[in-house]
């Protein structure tokens, strides 16, 4: 049993007394009562900490017992007198409702097992649903430049009790998400409202892009959201659409310019293809920025281009221009007649409507007729030329004799070509188009590595008349010092035969990269002089 004394102890100044006790060893804890969580979410899980203190003078091993949807974790441990040890309780309500349980913490004694307490502890809470809601369920960006960024702000309110932790979802994960939220979870307090930065930033010009989204808590409600908007890209165009630099001596240089005007209010970065210095059209500035437009004036860019003919013949060359994000493909034609006053070569001039009656026999798949073919069809139909002939020496039949006559007329109507037939001249290889006169073989050469030291590689490439008229070509190289060659650089090809050229590729520098666009102008030989050409023939 427990013992206990007081002795008193007497001095010359007092006395004083002293308590004596001598208890057994027992078990004891402190735990508090109760622990109401209040209101909590449905589905979601709310925390708490409840602590077990050992205010007794034994060890004891503690066990926890709770109910759902309360539990208690870590549920087991051990306590020297005096320690305390902290666990963490969870309420997780599957439903909206009241609840009420009693968790009961065990004690025993690991030494002497019979020797246990028990501590209860009532637990409760309320399960409420959440509820968010938004005043907009369409964001609409409208039109945005491709690259550039439009933003917009969604207001969440949460209308309940509770607190609601909201997620944002997309509901079509696989397909290209232009939209981005910020953030994309967070926690909305009760009676308040948060904000959600929508940020939209397409990345293809003329897209149209129309994304749906889900945002919801776990055990409340969701809202359906739908995002749109259309990707453009700027708006530029070229101040014309065809560069005549007119009959030009041989070996001299003329100079043409136009503008490049930027109709958006973003600078826009733009590409001519194809072209380097030594070619017979050579752009001064082949890159660069065209300026935004400001509230007065649109951006504008000058454009040089030089021609520098070194043959008496025509040239003619369609450029294309790329502008970064526009899907319109720009082009400019340009063309021009060299002639050598001492030699006596001097080559029909030709205009714009000689180039647009040529691209209207190609795309009607008469590409190939030369020019002594014309003449006798338009001859045999009424439309003028050298003369007539019987039917049955006629080389055209009559739906191909009446579709020529049709072309003749392409340049009264000729506008800009429909934007596939500008995508398809512009990266389909010379030899894929069936209605050419004349063709290459290959439209690429890689030389790969070569030797500095070594005399030079040389490739064949073969030039190709698919006509029945004799045609002539001339190759112009770039001026990249002695670095590329073509022997010959001209010759005359037959009709229905190839030439055979050599490329030469002699690099100067070691571990350097080489890469150039060599042109080939080839022309049917009556068009040689002016003397020959029928100007309703005429074949650029």
């Amino acid at each position: 049993q427990d013992y206990t004394d007081r002795v008193e102890i007497f001095t010359k100044r007092g006395s004083f007394s002293v308590a004596l006790e001598s208890l057994l060893p027992y078990l004891d804890c402190r735990i508090d009562s109760a622990l109401d969580f209040g209101f909590c979410p449905v589905k979601e899980v709310a925390e708490r900490t409840i602590t077990v203190t050992n205010t007794g003078t034994k060890q004891f091993q503690f066990k926890w017992t709770s109910e759902v949807p309360f539990n208690i974790e870590p549920h087991v441990g051990k306590l020297e007198p005096g320690q305390s040890a902290t666990s963490k309780v969870t309420f997780e309500p599957r439903e909206a409702s009241f609840f009420v349980a009693t968790a009961i913490c065990q004690m025993r004694d690991p030494a002497a097992p019979n020797d246990c307490i028990s501590s209860k502890l009532k637990l409760s809470g309320i399960g409420k649903y959440p509820f968010i809601r938004t005043k907009a369920s369409d964001l609409d960006f409208g039109t945005v430049i491709t690259g550039k960024e439009a933003h917009q702000t969604l207001v969440l309110e949460n209308k309940s009790l509770v607190t609601a932790r909201f997620s944002v979802q997309k509901t079509d994960a696989d397909l290209e998400n232009c939209f981005t939220f910020h953030p994309t979870k967070a926690e909305i307090n009760p009676e308040t409202s948060f904000q959600i930065r929508v940020t939209y930033k397409p990345t293809t010009s003329g897209t149209f892009s129309c994304d749906s989204y889900k945002i919801g808590t776990a055990g409340g409600n969701v809202i359906s959201l739908r995002c749109q908007g259309q990707a453009v890209g700027p708006e530029v165009t070229l101040g014309v659409r065809s560069l005549n630099f007119g009959d030009t001596p041989e070996n001299e240089v003329v100079v043409k310019h136009f503008n490049i005007t930027n109709h958006s209010w973003v600078p826009a970065q733009f590409q001519w293809v194809g072209l380097h210095p030594g070619c017979g059209f050579e752009f001064v500035t082949p890159c660069g920025e065209v300026p935004g437009r400001d509230k007065v004036h649109k951006g504008s860019l000058t454009c040089t281009v030089r021609f520098n003919p070194q043959e008496a013949m025509n040239y003619y060359r369609r450029c294309y221009c790329l502008i970064n994000n526009q899907n319109t493909l720009l082009y400019v034609d340009l063309l021009g007649s060299a002639f050598n006053e001492k030699e006596k070569k001097r080559p029909a001039p030709f205009t714009q409507r000689h180039v647009d009656i040529h691209r209207a026999r190609l795309e009607a798949g008469l590409g190939k007729s030369t020019p002594e073919e014309i003449e006798i069809a338009l001859a045999s139909a009424g439309e003028g030329g050298a003369g007539g002939g019987d039917d049955e020496d006629e080389p055209l039949d009559a739906d191909a004799r009446d579709l020529l006559v049709t072309t003749m007329n392409a340049s009264a109507t000729a506008g800009a070509p429909p934007p596939a037939q500008l995508w398809r001249e512009l990266f389909t290889p010379a030899s894929d188009a069936l209605a050419l006169p004349f063709s290459l073989e290959s439209d690429e050469l890689d030389f790969g590595a070569s030797l500095r030291m070594r005399g030079g590689d040389a490739s064949p490439i073969y030039v190709r008349n698919n006509t029945a008229a004799k045609a002539a070509a001339v190759w112009r190289v770039p001026l990249d010092g002695a670095v590329w060659a073509v022997d010959p650089p001209s010759a005359d090809i037959r009709p229905f035969s190839s030439q055979a050229f050599k490329v030469v590729f002699k690099p100067g520098t070691p571990n350097r990269f080489y890469y150039t666009t060599l042109e080939c102008y080839v022309f049917y030989k009556t068009m040689r002089s002016f003397r020959l050409v029928n100007e309703v023939s005429f074949v650029p």
